[in-house]
């Protein structure tokens, strides 16, 4: 460990007396945005080469000794100071030597590595035309909402015709569900969405089909060349693999169906299937789409363990050989393009979870949900140490594949449609309402200052219920958008309106405080919490491209630094996660970016409990008398 990461850890320490100090820089200074960068080239090719090399370090070196020597200024200015000058040229070489992975201005400029999302589940957003069910033109009607909360890219779970409320059977991949609209209302949606300057990614389901899908309904009768679009077998299944066969009284075989009999799977095995799934991709591309949302990513040609799980390891597994395929057509369709897989850490995040960044720009993070959640209830989680080893292990398996065009960045998340949310545990573990309140609001910071994308599901942001003990328990996890004080009103959805949820409404309640009605606005409030978050979010881009180091228990504080040699300011935060106030004396100057509120050496701190401090730090680092060996 250097001598710089020490003084900047021991700097955390040091930031009250009632440890020691941590001296901060001033006051912050409102930066300017930056420009859009030029499409043609790539951020440190000062030359322009088309690579990034010794010779561009060189390069700018030369041009600072000699005027009449030119560069690309754009693509030079790594660090996005608004000048080329020696620290661009010292970032190259550290980007050379692998001390850098990102320069801040490709990172900044790019929206795949600088954005928050938001998924919504269509069915349940906002209805437009008074039919209870959400649908494209009710979306493209609260895109105003979704600025206030600084979102740079939606996910919009299934939108193609289906049999059931969710739309993860798919019956035809190039068409929309007549429940949301038209194609028509859709590109209006996509087009609003755009000038709104946020990215629309798809829930592309393609691991298996609805049985009413045409192909299927081929593949039974052995017609038109769809048989082995589907896993067909007539042998008896194995003990452990027999939930997952269904048998088909038409073919007289058993097809594989690895979550129920309504949904076969499809035989990547079969270059046709390959070619069948790159011709949807094109297809949503084309229509302007920036990506995908990839569900049951690990489930493609996967095998059942002895142990009921589910992984890649069978022989001649062509799960990865599959995704890394379909990376690289999205790529070259689209280079700015995000694919985002859905791959669950049933044995291990190394095991299931990190393999998939060797094939994809990103992963959602069920492992880091877990961590995040346990750590808001209290445990110590040592975020500074946990974040940079688990992301090695995600780095580790991109660099396997570097012919593979990808970005590389973790989704991290609280919940999404198939677990219970947030609030669930929350609201059933802690005594008041306000005490569940205040560890969604820490969850939240815990989240918004961690390394990777963040993604809110909808309803997260003020606090929505839904959950249960079990399977049947995913239509409340995906509950109606609570607009209202009254639950009711222009734009309100409702379960079961068109179609049947097999299920009822348990808590999406009038009159609660858990309504956007009840929170906009309110000091104080989750939701402007999330505002004031995303905000800190968007505007400290370190977030996305910094190194966390070492957290420190400061007594029942946990403290982390997020630093990035390219920029020249870094953060340091601390959460108190335990239910009592903690009073300090401040030994310098500092900002709390979350209220605002500026404080002088000598002054009183108070961080109540269930609360964070998100701070810039510009300031030198103390004398090498605080290090210590840990």
């Amino acid at each position: 460990m250097s001598k710089k990461l020490l003084s900047v850890f021991m700097a955390l320490i040091m930031l009250f007396s009632v440890i020691s100090t941590l001296p901060v820089g001033a006051e912050e200074v409102e930066s300017e945005e930056t420009s859009a960068l030029s499409t043609q080239g790539v951020v440190g090719d000062a030359d322009k080469s088309g690579e990034v090399n010794v010779k561009d370090a060189t390069l700018i070196q030369k041009m600072i000794n000699d005027p009449k020597v030119s560069v690309d200024t754009d693509l030079s200015d790594v660090n996005e100071d608004s000048e080329v000058n020696v620290k661009d040229a010292t970032a190259i070489q550290k980007y050379i030597n692998k001390t850098v992975r990102n320069f801040p201005k490709a990172v900044d400029n790019d929206w795949r590595t600088s954005s928050i999302g938001y998924e919504i589940f269509v069915r349940s957003f906002y209805d437009s035309d008074g039919d209870g069910c959400g649908d494209f033109n009710g979306i493209t009607k609260k895109i105003d909402y979704l600025k206030s909360l600084n979102v740079g890219v939606v996910w919009l779970t299934p939108i193609n015709p289906s049999d059931s409320y969710h739309g993860y059977d798919v019956k035809d991949y190039k068409a929309v569900n007549e429940d949301f609209g038209t194609m028509e209302d859709f590109n209006k949606m996509l087009n609003a969405f755009h000038e709104n300057g946020i990215k629309v990614i798809l829930d592309l389901v393609v691991n298996h089909t609805s049985n009413q899908h045409q192909w299927f309904k081929d593949s039974r009768y052995n017609r038109n060349d769809y048989r082995d679009f589907y896993v067909w077998s007539s042998s008896a299944p194995s003990v452990t693999e027999k939930s997952y066969w269904t048998y088909d009284a038409v073919a007289m075989m058993r097809y594989y169906s690895c979550f129920n009999g309504n949904m076969p799977d499809l035989n990547y095995n079969n270059p046709k299937v390959w070619d069948a799934i790159d011709d949807v991709a094109d297809f949503w591309l084309d229509k302007g789409v920036d990506g995908f949302r990839l569900d049951a990513a690990m489930h493609i040609d996967d095998c059942i363990t002895s142990s009921g799980d589910h992984d890649d390891s069978k022989e001649n597994s062509i799960t990865h050989k599959w995704w890394q395929h379909f990376e690289s057509h999205v790529k070259e369709k689209n280079p700015d393009a995000f694919c985002v897989g859905e791959v669950w850490p049933e044995v291990s995040m190394q095991t299931n979870q990190a393999k998939f960044f060797a094939d994809l720009d990103s992963d959602f993070d069920f492992f880091y949900m877990a961590e995040m959640k346990s750590m808001a209830k209290g445990t110590k989680k040592v975020l500074g140490r946990f974040i940079p080893g688990y992301m090695s292990q995600i780095y580790d398996f991109a660099d396997k594949t570097p012919d593979v065009s990808k970005v590389t960045i973790n989704s991290t998340m609280l919940d999404n449609h198939d677990v219970n949310r947030m609030a669930y545990a929350f609201y059933t573990d802690s005594k008041t309402q306000e005490t569940a309140t205040e560890r969604l609001k820490l969850v939240a910071s815990i989240q918004m200052t961690s390394a990777g994308m963040p993604w809110i599901y909808y309803g997260d942001e003020i606090g929505q219920s839904g959950g249960g003990t079990s399977g049947s328990a995913d239509p409340n996890r995906r509950e109606p958008m609570d607009w209202y004080t009254a639950r009711t009103g222009t734009g309100a959805t409702r379960m079961n309106s068109i179609r049947s949820w097999n299920s009822s409404e348990k808590f999406t309640k009038a009159g609660d405080g858990i309504s956007v009605e009840e929170q906009d606005g309110v000091d104080g409030s989750l939701l402007e919490h999330y505002r004031k978050l995303t905000e800190i979010r968007n505007k400290y881009k370190i977030f996305y491209t910094g190194e966390y180091n070492t957290s420190i228990f400061v007594g029942d504080l946990v403290a982390y630094t997020v630093t990035d040699e390219c920029r020249d300011y870094s953060m340091f935060v601390l959460h108190n996660n335990k239910t009592k106030d903690l009073t300090l004396t401040a030994q310098c100057d500092f900002t709390d970016e979350l209220t605002g509120k500026t404080y002088k050496k000598g002054d009183t701190y108070t961080l109540k409990a269930l609360t964070s401090l998100i701070a810039k730090y510009t300031d030198t680092v103390p004398v090498a008398e605080y290090f210590v060996e840990y």
